[in-house]
C-alpha cells in the first residue's frame, strides 16, 4: 500500500490540513479568512468587495458575511470609498496582519518539515511534478489559491 500514490498523497494532505487548521483555529480564522485577508495585504491597499468577489468567485452574502465577522474580531476594518461613498472598502488591521504572518510562520515550518529530507535538487523537482500532476489532475477547476504576490492578481485583473 505504500508504493500507491493516491494514498500517499492522501496522508501527507492530512497531516497538513491537521496542523493548518490548528493554526488557524488558534488564530481564530478559518481558510476563507485567511484568503481574503491575504488578498488584501498583497493588494497594498483597501479593496471592494467586489475585487474579492470576482477573484474568488464568491457570492456577495458569502463575501459580506466573513468580512462582517472578521471586523468583529477586529482583523479587519471596513472604510468609505471616497469615489463612491455607497461602496465600503476592507483593510485589514494590524492584529489581522499579526493573524495572517502568524499562519504563514506555520506554513513555512510545514513545508519545511515536509521536505526535510530532500536535497534542493530534489525538492524543485518534487514541486515541478506536483505542478504537473495538480494540472493534469484539476485543469481549469484548481480553485483559486490565496495570491502570493501582485503578479497572481495581474493574472486574474490585468495591468
Amino acid at each position: 500500500m505504500t508504493d500507491d500514490c493516491g494514498m500517499l498523497i492522501k496522508l501527507i494532505a492530512n497531516r497538513i490540513d491537521r496542523r493548518f487548521e490548528e493554526g488557524l483555529s488558534s488564530c481564530g480564522m478559518s481558510y476563507t479568512d485567511l484568503r481574503f485577508m491575504r488578498f488584501v495585504i498583497v493588494m497594498g491597499r483597501p479593496v471592494r468587495m467586489r475585487e474579492l468577489e470576482e477573484y474568488y468567485g464568491y457570492a456577495f452574502p458569502t463575501v459580506a458575511g466573513a468580512v462582517k465577522s472578521l471586523e468583529r474580531r477586529g482583523l479587519v476594518e471596513q472604510l468609505p470609498d471616497e469615489s463612491d461613498r455607497r461602496v465600503r472598502l476592507v483593510s485589514v488591521t494590524d492584529s489581522g496582519r499579526e493573524a495572517v504572518q502568524r499562519i504563514e510562520d506555520l506554513r513555512r515550518r510545514t513545508e519545511d518539515d515536509l521536505v526535510a529530507g530532500l536535497d534542493p535538487s530534489e525538492r524543485e523537482t518534487l514541486v515541478s511534478l506536483l505542478g504537473c500532476v495538480r494540472e493534469g489532475f484539476c485543469g481549469d477547476d484548481r480553485g483559486r489559491l490565496p495570491p502570493k504576490d501582485d503578479r497572481d492578481i495581474i493574472a486574474v485583473f490585468g495591468s
